[in-house]
């Protein structure tokens, strides 16, 4: 039997783990039947092994440390590092400079002799801790926000001239919002496909009566088939209303089908190795949109949002959602998972961020330099790189590397939560700190550098749980408390009642601000998945449909938190009352009797209130009878009819875009339903013109 090994013996790794490093055993951590080593390893990395993992170096004669001693005082939690991350490299380093130069210059020494204690001396002179490498100093307060130099900055909308015009509806809030770079292409790809289905095409006035109903169907939703939302009557015997939407809003329940199953949002065509070409051009659409419209204010929120989808995966059907992501503390934890980024202010999104899978991440901006945590955080926020913007971010971005990179490459600031990544971040010795029984609300705070010179602070916040921060903005002094209302028992005359009381745990300015926009996106989700359920209401096997729902539900509470702030900005009290739900029913009906059914055309080819000037006007049919001229003869046996401009045969439709109705000038068509294919013809020629 190997006889057991002793510090100073040398050592190579057995497992597969451990396997190929080489080190010397400091210290046995535990006597007993199963030994376990403190090993440093010749990277410098120092961790406990178990007997069965590590085996002694062939060859080598044994090295004895000169004053064990000092090697036990690495167990008592006397080293010279802060032990953060185990798994990371580190050296143990001692300052040349004093606390107040925050200088990152370092000389490594042995981890044995008197190298040690000459470090363990400076970290006590100048109450510092070094974390992977990273100096860190304890400071009594900050007193100074950097941020407050830069220019005070409020959230505005950017209103395009066609939606200047008369008075605000809803509707207006939801134009605006919606990714209108993708509308043409979106009505263009639905058309086709419903020409070769051989059913009715659609302009932007069906398209968003369409919306309308879905909208209306999300918030009456009505149990058995599609076809009880068009029900003009309840079965005898039976209790309820009929809805009856097709006396109500115009569109029957054949058309809403057709439209559903041929919904498209980019060309047939595209590039064959973007799995994700379905909805690549919605998404940028709605990230372009949002540049366009909305301003943000100081502070941005970067989060997550989850598409729910249970349907088929790529990887086992042809036809299935190319990449599945799985957050068991999500309450939709499964389907597409979209990272975005919010404005402070309003809590409108502002982009999006499609997670693609392993692979395709990989390839994108920043990710190969910086990982995809940092990545993430930098492309969502390029857009407002230079603008002195503070990012709040959960522990999913949150790290020095993410606050060191918006630091230098996009002169931002961050606040975010540390957990996980703690690489170059004290966590250990924060940890330790909080460890100690201490009045609730009480705070630590340390600081470091930037390579540009600039502070950061690593700060704890005593709360049931601490709360660790990284930032290189806020103060330490005094912030608004943290109220928690909780509910007592009381008994009074002998009579039992419940008191509601509030808790109030005081924090610093720091963490105010921290928590004042960290729940932005959260409280995004809560609206779209918690009140509207569009994703839950909207039973679909297609997953290009189910990302449309969810991105029709941003729009929707976009809409109205844009609603909100301007009613609120400009004192509107009254306007300012109204909750979700009363304007999600609001919208819905404005949706379905939008102006583009009724708009008047003019010569220009386009309709009054045209929602995107730079597009391509949409070439729609309507029918000749609902015009004024012709209404006369719906009771009689005659029809409206002119000759076409194709065939010059009989026509019953005239094209929206090229006719003018108020001087009685009506460009005539064929209609899809008859075979001929006067319709696509034109369509051609106005691409071609």
């Amino acid at each position: 039997m190997a006889a057991p090994l002793l510090p100073g013996d040398r050592v190579e790794g057995k497992s597969k783990k451990l396997a190929g490093r080489r080190g010397v055993v400091l210290l046995v951590s535990k006597e007993s039947r199963m030994r376990s080593y403190k090993v440093q390893w010749d990277s410098g990395v120092v961790e406990s092994v178990s007997a069965r993992s590590i085996r002694r170096e062939v060859g080598v004669a044994a090295w004895t440390p000169p004053d064990l001693a000092q090697v036990a005082r690495l167990e008592e939690g006397d080293a010279c590092v802060d032990v953060a991350d185990s798994s990371s490299d580190m050296s143990f380093s001692s300052s040349s400079s004093d606390g107040e130069s925050g200088s990152d210059a370092s000389r490594t020494t042995a981890v044995v002799g008197g190298g040690c204690e000459a470090q363990r001396a400076e970290t006590e002179r100048d109450e510092s801790v070094y974390a992977h490498g990273r100096k860190w100093v304890h400071r009594d307060a900050v007193y100074i926000d950097p941020a407050d130099f830069v220019p005070a900055r409020k959230a505005a909308l950017h209103w395009p001239p066609h939606l200047q015009l008369g008075e605000r509806s809803f509707a207006s809030y939801f134009y605006l919002m919606y990714p209108m770079g993708s509308l043409q292409t979106t009505i263009q790809e639905t058309n086709k496909l419903l020409m070769e289905r051989r059913h009715g095409v659609i302009g932007r006035g069906e398209f968003f009566r369409w919306i309308g109903i879905r909208l209306a169907m999300t918030l009456e939703p009505r149990r058995g088939p599609m076809t009880v939302y068009w029900n003009s009557s309840v079965p005898e015997g039976t209790v309820g209303t009929a809805a009856n939407y097709g006396q109500l809003y115009g569109m029957t329940c054949r058309t809403f089908q057709n439209i559903q199953g041929a919904l498209r949002f980019a060309p047939s065509q595209g590039p064959a190795e973007d799995p994700w070409r379905a909805v690549r051009l919605l998404i940028v659409a709605f990230n372009e949109q949002r540049k366009k419209v909305i301003s943000p204010g100081a502070v941005l929120c970067v989060d997550e949002c989850m598409s729910s989808w249970q349907g088929r995966e790529e990887k086992y059907t042809h036809d299935g959602i190319p990449h599945l992501t799985k957050i068991q503390r999500k309450p939709e934890g499964v389907g597409a998972e979209l990272k975005s980024i919010a404005d402070g202010d309003t809590g409108i999104l502002l982009g999006l961020d499609l997670m693609e899978g392993a692979h395709r991440q990989r390839q994108k901006a920043y990710n190969a330099d910086f990982g995809e945590g940092t990545a993430v955080v930098l492309r969502l926020a390029q857009p407002y790189a230079g603008s002195g913007r503070t990012v709040v971010a959960d522990s999913a971005f949150s790290s020095v590397k993410t606050l060191v990179q918006l630091n230098s490459m996009m002169g931002l600031y961050f606040m975010g939560m540390v957990k996980t990544a703690t690489k170059e971040y004290p966590m250990a010795h924060l940890k330790s700190w909080s460890s100690v029984p201490r009045p609730r609300g009480s705070h630590t705070v340390m600081e470091s550098r930037c390579p540009n010179g600039s502070k950061m602070y690593a700060l704890c916040w005593n709360d049931r749980k601490p709360k660790t921060i990284i930032s290189n903005r806020g103060t330490t002094l005094p912030g608004s408390d943290s109220v928690r209302v909780r509910h007592r028992r009381v008994a009074t005359g002998g009579e039992i009642r419940t008191e509601r009381y509030e808790k109030r745990i005081p924090r610093p300015y720091m963490v105010e601000l921290f928590f004042r926009h960290f729940s932005t996106i959260d409280v995004h989700d809560h609206y779209r998945q918690g009140s509207l359920e569009m994703e839950r209401q909207w039973l679909t096997h297609s997953w290009a449909h189910r990302i449309f729902a969810t991105t029709l539900g941003m729009v929707i509470v976009d809409s109205y938190l844009a609603y909100q702030h301007e009613t609120k900005s400009n004192n509107i009290v009254a306007c300012s009352t109204v909750a979700f739900g009363e304007f999600a029913s609001r919208l819905a009906h404005q949706l379905i009797f939008n102006d583009y059914l009724t708009g008047r055309v003019r010569r220009d080819g386009n309709v009054d209130g045209d929602m995107d000037d730079a597009s391509v006007p949409v070439h729609s049919l309507l029918a000749l009878g609902d015009r004024p001229r012709y209404k006369r003869l719906k009771k009689t046996p005659q029809r409206a009819q002119r000759r076409c401009k194709i065939c010059k045969m009989k026509a019953s439709f005239y094209c929206a875009t090229c006719s003018d109705g108020n001087e009685d000038s009506y460009f005539a068509l064929c209609g899809t339903m008859t075979g001929r294919t006067c319709y696509h013809q034109h369509l051609e020629a106005s691409q071609a013109r």
